[in-house]
């Protein structure tokens, strides 16, 4: 992937999932660290606040690989409900075909699935950090379970949705691969 050119889906897809695993990487540093993190973190951005902007990028390039990661595990995961790529190519005759299936295919169905899947796996470790941390932070019991339930909810939207649009994904190939 040419990084001058990182389109929405790509964002959408990769690197979105990659920020929350890694901000829930941060927490989990900051749940198990002996020192206190935030504050060392806060300190040494206020006393070099040039250095945020690498700090950003830093962020933007580990929450990207990370990102990456979550997509090699989603793809070994969910490897029986997804598409082989070159099927539908093979009966395709023409490159305007394979540019205009592809470009529905892949624009409108699979980076979809691939955000929704790559979502799904980022918010595992949520479901022992966040109620941890609320517990430390002396949240209400009431607000942890209201807090867990729609963090369960958004889990499961995830899942279903991941697993809907590959659906969908495939039908539309095979009604590709019917026209040509």
């Amino acid at each position: 992937m040419d990084i001058n050119n990182i389109s929405y889906n790509t964002v959408l897809s990769h690197v979105f999932p990659g920020v929350i695993l890694e901000m829930q990487m941060f927490l989990a540093a900051s749940l198990f660290s002996p020192v206190d993190i935030n504050a060392k973190a806060m300190a040494f951005v206020q006393a070099n606040f040039s250095m945020l902007v690498s700090f950003g990028v830093l962020f933007f390039v580990v929450a990207t690989i990370l990102g990456f990661i979550l997509d090699g595990i989603h793809h070994f995961i969910f490897h029986k409900f997804e598409r082989t790529t070159f099927d539908i190519y093979k009966y395709l005759t023409t490159l305007e075909r394979m540019e205009i299936a592809g470009s529905v295919l892949d624009d409108d169905l699979w980076y979809p699935y691939e955000a929704y899947a790559n979502i799904w796996i980022a918010m595992m470790p949520g479901f022992i950090l966040f109620p941890y941390w609320m517990h430390i932070h002396h949240f209400h019991y009431l607000f942890i379970i209201i807090s867990m339930c729609v963090y369960l909810a958004v889990f499961i939207i995830m899942f279903i949705e991941a697993v809907r649009t590959i659906q969908w994904y495939k039908e539309v190939e095979r009604e590709i691969i019917k026209a040509f």
